[in-house]
């Protein structure tokens, strides 16, 4: 219920502006309706109505419009699977957000180049954007209790500067296995 009153808002709002001709109004309300069309899991249509304002948003030179449509077309194409246009979508739209100070928005692009990398098999990839994405939460040392390989360290500590703990309780594993 509360999905289709917010979508009527927004077919009502898309309408609005197509009578005032404001193109920049209507993009905004496509990529609203877009998203909308994501969290309901409406992928098609969702992509449809983010192409169509991402072509708005490019012909009014709406840079942030711009971004935010390859945001969320490329959360979209990671739910739909596909994992290599998910990548291209987020890593082009991640400078302009990034300059814009969206620290919601770049966890958002952080998070869907770690799943688009972990499908395509990208590990090492994926850890860096997973612990970006930590770094960029607040994060600021990461305790882990099990051992990682050296890369994956190298890794931590320099997201982290330094502030990653790796502890491996061999004496613990020792006395288990004795007794």
């Amino acid at each position: 219920c509360e999905y289709e009153q917010a979508e009527a808002y927004v077919l009502q709002s898309i309408a609005l502006a197509r009578e005032q001709q404001s193109s920049g109004l209507v993009a905004w309300g496509l990529l609203s309706l877009g998203r909308l069309e994501l969290y309901d899991g409406e992928y098609q249509q969702a992509d449809q109505h983010l192409a169509e304002s991402l072509a708005l948003f490019q012909s009014e030179g709406e840079d942030i419009g711009m971004a935010s449509a390859f945001l969320y077309q490329g959360i979209t194409a990671c739910h739909q699977g596909n994992y290599e246009r998910a990548g291209t979508l987020l890593a082009r739209c991640r400078p302009a957000l990034e300059a814009a100070g969206d620290t919601i928005a770049l966890a958002r692009i952080l998070h869907g180049l770690g799943t688009a990398a972990r499908h395509k098999k990208e590990l090492q990839t994926a850890r860096s954007h997973f612990a970006e994405m930590l770094k960029l939460a607040g994060v600021d040392s990461v305790l882990t209790v099990h051992n990682h390989s050296y890369s994956v360290q190298t890794m931590f500590s320099q997201v982290f500067g330094g502030q990653f703990y790796n502890l491996i309780p061999y004496e613990i594993y020792v006395d288990y296995l004795r007794h």
